[in-house]
């Protein structure tokens, strides 16, 4: 597995994320409080990401860390497969609807994770909120992002 697992703060996911990267990074002071807080987090909606005084470009530039983030939106099925196993080495956030991905009647919200691996049609993501590695099909996973929409920040985070 690809990462230490840290148990996100309530509404700390991209915090949560965020700081498990560095840490797989080397790069160890940084809390996802800290880190969802310069993400622009209001409670209960989530960071601001979208934003770019927010952006994890941003955050990652103020606080002179040597990474950045690509956004892609992708919503097919085979090209998420291909996205991913081009990009398997690196550190990929996903954001998509909850409820949509886990089949939950809880309330709508987004929900960042990070990517693990993938095979053949079967996902496995690290979940900071469930705090588990968590195997899911890859048509779960696109109709959870589709269903959250561009709009709303879904999609893949690339970080490098």
């Amino acid at each position: 597995m690809k990462y230490i697992k840290i148990k996100q703060k309530p509404y700390c996911c991209v915090g949560a994320c965020i700081e498990m990267i560095l840490k797989r990074n080397n790069i160890i002071n940084f809390e996802q409080l800290f880190i969802a807080k310069s993400l622009g987090l209001i409670i209960p909606f989530g960071t601001q990401i979208e934003k770019e005084e927010y952006s994890l470009n941003s955050f990652f530039k103020k606080n002179n860390i040597n990474l950045t983030s690509e956004y892609y939106y992708i919503n097919n099925k085979e090209e998420i497969k291909e996205f991913l196993i081009k990009n398997s080495d690196k550190d990929i956030m996903i954001c998509f609807k909850y409820t949509i991905f886990y089949s939950s009647d809880k309330d709508e919200f987004g929900h960042m994770v990070l990517f693990n691996s993938l095979e053949e049609d079967t996902i496995t993501i690290l979940d900071p909120y469930l705090n588990q590695y968590v195997k899911k099909s890859i048509n779960e996973l696109t109709s959870s992002i589709v269903k959250h929409g561009v709009d709303n920040g879904a999609g893949f985070y690339l970080i490098k």
